[in-house]
């Protein structure tokens, strides 16, 4: 392929580097907005072709795709004019940037905070505390210390999946029994979990599977990532099977609402259920809602530079304490090392305008699992699957706002991200329930 480059700086290199190693990579093309500096670049790579007119450049037959490593503020603009044009893009990340999404997320999750206080308040008095800490929040409000032995727990998450239908079941079958799987801890192993995509082979999973609770919704959230990354790459050239970050939480956290829906329905533990709400809760408030949180502090901080005004410790961790009293009102403890958390988000510092698309990915998760699973209209059913699966497969082919749109999710209107505040009321209902029952 004939590639041509929009951006002259270290990155592109790294590029150039990469794809010289690859057969019939061809970089045929450089612009920049001064002739001197795209004659410099293209003198290096011994390019003949220099535009300073990106129009002719997309227009051009000199080029098959471009890769874009210019300012996030162009590339929107950028992609569109060489999509247009019949080019390839490879564009650095992000893709967009689009402050009117991030500005409804931020505006719509604070105009829902009611279930977040009203959990609050009820941990608060569960937990017969006088007063309520943020640190109160890792106490469970049971205690529970079930083990779920590894084979039972594949066999709950395969049957959690089944409303996905029996290819997406058989899928996850085969990649749980076909040594996928690094399963359990080890000395020496890296922490955590996580799901590699091996474009031409499979994906490959660590867990450091422990028997908990946590542990099971783990697997179900990584076989998710897992069953996302497959899909895309059966149905993608390469160019196109990396999905973005935009929509790379939907998949596993669609898998951890099926999962608690099969638990909450094979178990009549109240102590179990009251587990498991706390799981699917503590998602929401750390996924959704305190993501949402930090977003809106990092679009703050940004719009102080904007107009020019001072940026000092002391406003920054101002603007923390706003938000504080904003989502969890003022039932939460004033704490003054927390309000310096600001300092210690790499997020903030290394991919700026990273932390919202946390909340993103779970609010659209939310409107399709009630498109789903929740619809009692067979065929509306039927296609909302259909549409949730060709979502999978899509890759990166298009941009996550569209690939979103064609699955069903608008994250446009202020309904997508209002469904998470409705779930997350319907699951305090049924975490008093539960309590109630502890109680009698």
């Amino acid at each position: 392929m004939r590639f041509g480059i929009i951006g002259t700086n270290w990155i592109t290199d790294k590029l150039l580097d990469a794809g010289s190693q690859i057969e019939n990579f061809e970089l045929t093309a450089v612009y920049s907005r001064t002739e001197e500096k795209a004659r410099e670049f293209a003198d290096k790579y011994n390019v003949k072709n220099i535009f300073t007119d990106l129009k002719k450049m997309a227009e051009s037959n000199l080029i098959d795709g471009v890769y874009i490593a210019s300012p996030n503020s162009f590339h929107c603009e950028q992609s569109i004019l060489f999509l247009k044009n019949r080019k390839a893009v490879l564009c650095e990340k992000p893709s967009v940037s689009n402050s009117s999404e991030l500005e409804k997320v931020i505006n719509t999750a604070k105009e829902n905070t009611a279930p977040l206080k009203r959990y609050i308040k009820l941990r608060k008095e569960i937990l017969g505390l006088s007063e309520y800490h943020n640190y109160d929040g890792s106490i469970n409000l049971v205690e529970f210390d079930k083990d779920y032995e590894y084979d039972d727990a594949k066999e709950i998450v395969l049957k959690s999946v089944a409303p996905l239908g029996e290819e997406y079941t058989e899928k996850m079958k085969k990649a749980i029994s076909e040594g996928w799987l690094d399963v359990f801890e080890a000395k020496g192993k890296r922490s955590g979990a996580y799901s590699a995509g091996v474009y031409g082979v499979h994906p490959y999973m660590l867990l450091n599977y422990n028997k908990t609770l946590d542990s099971v919704f783990t697997l179900a959230h990584e076989l998710g990532h897992t069953l996302h990354t497959l899909y895309s790459d059966e149905n993608q050239p390469f160019s196109t099977s990396d999905y973005t970050i935009f929509v790379a939480e939907v998949a596993s956290t669609f898998n951890e609402k099926l999962l608690l829906d099969y638990m909450l329905e094979n178990t009549e533990d109240p102590v179990e259920k009251i587990a498991l709400l706390e799981q699917e809760i503590g998602n929401i408030v750390g996924t959704f809602y305190f993501q949402a949180l930090l977003a809106d502090y990092e679009y703050q901080a940004h719009e102080l530079v904007e107009k020019g005004e001072p940026v000092t410790a002391e406003v920054l961790t101002g603007i923390i304490e706003k938000l504080f009293d904003e989502y969890y009102g003022k039932n939460v403890e004033k704490e003054e090392l927390l309000y310096v958390l600001w300092a210690r988000i790499p997020h903030f510092f290394n991919s700026p305008f990273y932390v919202y698309q946390y909340a993103t990915c779970f609010a659209s998760s939310a409107i399709l699992y009630d498109k789903i699973i929740k619809e009692k209209d067979e065929k509306k059913r039927n296609a909302a699957l259909k549409k949730y699966i060709g979502l999978l497969s899509s890759g990166g082919s298009d941009f996550p706002m569209n690939q979103l749109k064609k699955a069903g999710v608008d994250l446009s209107k202020k309904t997508a991200i209002e469904e998470v505040a409705k779930q997350f009321d319907i699951l305090l209902d049924k975490l008093e329930i539960e309590i109630k029952k502890l109680k009698k």
